[in-house]
């Protein structure tokens, strides 16, 4: 259950309006986000795909603090396809980067971070650690976001965490 972007059900139009994003707008912050999201919806399919916009959105986010701790995120999940540890670091590292921001979308990626980290535990074969931090972190930090269908999917997770617990 590891914790994806709740991509679009045409994920190909998806990545084009992100792109148009990219082409069309001149604020550098807004297109590092754009490249950051691109670079989630690429990880699974084309990794090389997916670090080529994170790279261009770590540039695009140059001196904007709240760009570059999310980035940890972003970085963290490209990280997980190949190392666990690396990708457990990175988040780690977003969510401490994160902490001089409290908005519901940097609450909503300390969520995230908190959740992925999570998980990773849980692929240790350690469900109590993952529903401690569902319970502990993620969650208060998505019911501080105001993402409803995030919290839905922490409390669904620490369900399922619960019966897999036995």
């Amino acid at each position: 259950c590891f914790a994806q972007v709740q991509l679009p059900l045409n994920v190909p139009l998806y990545q084009d309006s992100l792109n148009k994003v990219i082409t069309s707008t001149k604020a550098d912050s807004v297109k590092a986000e754009a490249c950051f999201l691109l670079c989630d919806s690429w990880y699974r399919q084309d990794t090389v795909k997916a670090k080529e916009y994170l790279t261009k959105g770590k540039l695009l986010a140059a001196g904007n603090a709240y760009l570059n701790s999310i980035y940890f995120y972003f970085l963290a999940n490209l990280s997980y396809v190949n190392s666990i540890p690396t990708a457990e670091y990175y988040y780690m590292q977003g969510d401490s980067a994160l902490q001089n921001f409290n908005t519901p979308r940097a609450n909503a990626y300390k969520a995230k971070n908190w959740h992925n980290y999570g998980v990773m535990q849980q692929l240790k074969d350690d469900n109590k650690k993952f529903a401690d931090i569902l319970l502990n972190k993620s969650i208060p930090y998505a019911q501080l976001s105001g993402d409803s269908v995030y919290l839905g999917k922490c409390f669904f997770d620490l369900g399922l965490t619960f019966k897999n617990m036995g």
